[in-house]
């Protein structure tokens, strides 16, 4: 008796064991395909950094809040429109949809934003930039990158590089009435 008790007991330990994942993975493709359709978008000041190899280096202000991972910043939109990431966060999950959960992976997404662009550059000398990212229950992507107004690629495809006095490229966009076409 005792021995089939021990039987029984380990098997629904197994299964409760194994069933732990499948669940959690199944929660979490549920809230994957749900972030295009129910997100949110919501546009982030950033300052561009650099780019090289077509990814273009940024970093939106007030990032180092973001050092307790497993903790909660809840993204709202200011009078002008943007949102600060990295103001409100909080160890509690908050009652809205519109949060990002501090996680390694969503940091990650903050680094840098790809290009078709072969430029090499360690200054770039934009007036403005922002991204614009879409939020919904803890997870986030980043949509786009504009500088100046303009999609980022676009951006970078009327730029002109500058040598400085010491060998460090500049970048920097004309003024539309500039360009010459």
């Amino acid at each position: 008796m005792r021995k089939n008790l021990t039987i029984i007991v380990l098997v629904l330990s197994i299964i409760l064991q194994l069933s732990v994942p499948v669940g959690m993975i199944a929660y979490s493709k549920n809230i994957e395909g749900a972030l295009p359709q129910y997100g949110k978008e919501f546009k982030v000041k950033v300052d561009v950094i650099d780019i090289y190899d077509g990814s273009i280096g940024y970093r939106a202000e007030g990032y180092y809040n973001w050092y307790d991972i497993g903790y909660y910043a809840t993204v709202k939109a200011d009078d002008d429109g943007y949102a600060n990431l990295f103001s409100n966060v909080d160890k509690s999950k908050p009652e809205t949809d519109d949060y990002i959960r501090v996680t390694m992976d969503n940091k990650a997404k903050l680094a840098d934003f790809k290009i078709d662009s072969d430029i090499t550059a360690w200054r770039i000398e934009e007036e403005t930039a922002y991204i614009v990212i879409n939020v919904y229950k803890g997870e986030f992507e980043v949509l786009g990158l504009y500088m100046d107004g303009i999609p980022a690629e676009e951006w970078f495809a009327t730029a002109i590089t500058e040598q400085t006095e010491y060998d460090s490229l500049t970048i920097m966009r004309l003024q539309d009435e500039e360009i010459q076409w």
